[in-house]
């Protein structure tokens, strides 16, 4: 559940439950939910740990300046970037950039003819690595 408020791109709620992939998740017999910014007041009784962190928020500057450098920046002294700030944060656009940086390293596109699939890898592709991108077939 995702709730924006205020002019702000960082002004939200978000609560979301963690599934197994973290280990103390498995320990709990109960579904963890981890709530950032929240708006009403959490039932102090059912807080198990609280963390401040800042999310990634892409403003301006982070489209116009930062992704515009990556492919500058790709395999620069054997350093590879991916992840959400390479892109437009979402856990899928995460998952594409792991595969173009995989590309770049010599792995084969996973996922021969499905021809939009492979639109969609060159678009993000191109767009972190530049024109040296190895594109998949199309």
């Amino acid at each position: 559940f995702v709730l924006h408020y205020g002019s702000r791109p960082d002004n939200y709620e978000i609560t979301y439950i963690m599934h197994n992939q973290q280990p103390w998740a498995k320990r709990s017999d109960r579904p963890c939910l981890v709530t950032y910014n929240p708006i009403q007041k959490i039932d102090e009784s059912k807080v198990v740990k609280r963390t401040w962190f800042q999310h990634v928020v892409h403003d301006v500057f982070h489209t116009v300046v930062l992704l515009n450098a990556f492919p500058f920046l790709q395999g620069k002294r054997r350093t590879w970037y991916c992840g959400a700030h390479t892109t437009v944060n979402s856990q899928e656009h995460c998952f594409i950039s792991g595969l173009t940086v995989a590309r770049q390293l010599g792995a084969e596109y996973p996922f021969a003819g499905n021809k939009e699939a492979a639109e969609w890898f060159n678009f993000y592709g191109r767009l972190m690595h530049g024109p040296m991108f190895r594109a998949a077939e199309t």
